[in-house]
């Protein structure tokens, strides 16, 4: 039988074992915690930027994401004090500079301009290198436009009505140029047409720019723009219908297809600024100040109307929430 005084033995050098245990634990956290701060120290970005950025753009030179980021881009420098170059990585409906961002140091020196819609739409497809909610941190919208269906100047049909008629009539015989497969436009286009039963034959481009030259030349039948395209090109096109809830106040006389008592969705598309969603928040809080402060200036807003595109900021809590209403939209 074992004594009360062997017990009470036992008991303390549990005690103390643990008391020992639990010294050498807390000493092996210190100093697992003094390495992390030695060997991997917080970056200090209270001087940051400290060399050039680069604005990699997923289109061409001309469309509407080059257009944002050259007029952002130049005007930026004036912010920060630090030029902004801009480098064009095309293809793959903008998802080779998504990639080519999502693969850079999270610093901030490298920002993406990117037309949102056809990131949400390759995702959604099961094509996107990124996974763009997760991976990348919106910065802001620059603008929100509406894409138009445009036929050349000489084109024989009179209205929208007549063109899908007699592509319903003759499926597969008329041609329409899009962006580039994969994009937003392009996925919308597809939806549009399935939507009132036609079927014509998709030739893509690189870029709206391409899509817009096509068009003039007569190429083809019909191309799937964003509205920007038209402005300066109002004698070499004709506008079928505006992707829109409303007509817009900039070019009050394209009507849109919803009054035309067309059954189409809503086409916007988005252009936003994004860098990696591990850019600190002290890095992206000064990109994020400097490209409002741009946005506010007389001299962006009037290049911006130039261009034919619009100024209508979105700041990254709307951006967010703007795109997870694209998700929801473009799944159904």
């Amino acid at each position: 039988m074992v004594k009360a005084t062997e017990i009470h033995t036992m008991k303390q050098r549990i005690t103390e074992n643990f008391k020992n245990d639990g010294l050498k634990y807390l000493a092996i956290v210190f100093v697992v915690i003094w390495l992390i701060v030695i060997v991997f120290p917080k970056k200090d970005y209270s001087s940051w930027p400290k060399k050039p950025l680069t604005m990699v753009v997923g289109s061409t030179a001309g469309g509407g994401a080059d257009t944002y980021a050259r007029i952002l881009s130049a005007r930026m420098h004036e912010e920060i004090g630090i030029p902004v170059a801009v480098l064009n990585k095309t293809g793959a409906a903008s998802m080779i500079a998504l990639d080519y961002v999502a693969k850079q140091e999270p610093d901030g020196y490298t920002i993406l301009l990117q037309v949102v819609g056809a990131a949400v739409a390759k995702e959604i497809l099961g094509d996107s290198p990124v996974n763009f909610r997760k991976n990348m941190r919106p910065i802001a919208i620059l603008g929100l436009l509406p894409a138009i269906l445009a036929i050349p100047i000489d084109s024989p049909f009179e209205d929208a009505k007549s063109f899908f008629d007699y592509a319903r009539d003759n499926p597969g015989k008329l041609r329409w140029a899009s962006p580039g497969r994969g994009g937003i436009l392009h996925v919308a286009a597809e939806m549009a047409f399935e939507n009132i039963d036609v079927e014509m034959k998709d030739v893509p481009f690189k870029g709206g720019l391409e899509t817009k030259t096509a068009v003039i030349a007569g190429q083809v039948d019909v191309g799937m723009m964003s509205l920007q395209h038209y402005k300066g090109f109002e004698s070499k096109m004709r506008i079928l219908g505006l992707f829109a809830d409303e007509r817009d106040l900039r070019q009050p006389e394209i009507p849109t297809f919803k009054e035309q008592g067309l059954d189409i969705p809503i086409i916007i598309s988005p252009f936003g600024v994004y860098v990696r969603s591990e850019t600190s928040n002290e890095v992206v809080l000064k990109i994020q100040n400097a490209v409002r402060s741009v946005t506010e200036t007389e001299d962006y807003n009037r290049l911006i109307n130039k261009a034919g595109l619009n100024n209508n900021y979105h700041n990254e809590k709307e951006a967010r929430e703007l795109v997870d209403q694209m998700y929801i939209t473009l799944s159904r």
